[in-house]
């Protein structure tokens, strides 16, 4: 957790500064984003790490702000086209992870918990959940939010070792002289 603490508390900074009008946030008003005794922290990393962030008008009229640097703003643009493109591997790994379970739900906490561990972006119940009704639905049962799989699919439920045969099957049809073994693990 202690290896973890650093690059989360990058990554929450990156976001609230994406989050603020332009792109940018006055030293003043971190306090207000993520209280009194964690600004000491995001200070230090905002010290830290120069090429991530960038701060500016501490001398004249201006009040002090912090930015992400050109370099920090291209990667995480990059970010952000890289989740587009992973979007069908999320909902497929999400899907998997509900067809393990015994009822074909999760209580949402759980899914919160592990979400990052899964690639799941942070506002994956408005950006996955709700937009595939025909997939996912949360239903509360006794005063739980669960997550629930609504349509089971048999290709989905194919095992690792299942889906490495049919593809060594495929290439020996395709016209290779190979032989395909089956391991005995």
């Amino acid at each position: 957790m202690d290896l973890q603490k650093k690059p989360s508390l990058i990554l929450q900074l990156k976001c609230i500064i994406q989050s603020q009008n332009h792109q940018r946030l006055l030293l003043r008003d971190l306090e207000k984003e993520v209280g009194f005794v964690a600004k000491w922290n995001f200070m230090s990393i905002i010290e830290k790490y120069p090429s991530i962030f960038g701060v500016g008008g501490s001398c004249g009229k201006e009040l002090p702000f912090v930015t992400l640097t050109g370099k920090a703003e291209k990667i995480a643009r990059e970010e952000g086209e890289a989740r587009n493109l992973m979007e069908p591997i999320f909902v497929k790994n999400l899907r998997k992870l509900l067809m393990l379970s015994i009822d074909c739900r999760v209580p949402l906490e759980k899914v919160e918990l592990i979400g990052n561990e899964l690639g799941l972006p942070h506002d994956f119940k408005k950006s996955l959940i709700f937009k595939y009704p025909e997939y996912f639905s949360i239903k509360v049962i006794n005063g739980r939010a669960y997550l629930n799989l609504e349509n089971w699919d048999s290709l989905l439920a194919v095992t690792a070792r299942e889906e490495r045969f049919a593809r060594e099957r495929m290439l020996q049809s395709a016209g290779s002289q190979n032989k395909v073994r089956i391991t005995k693990d």
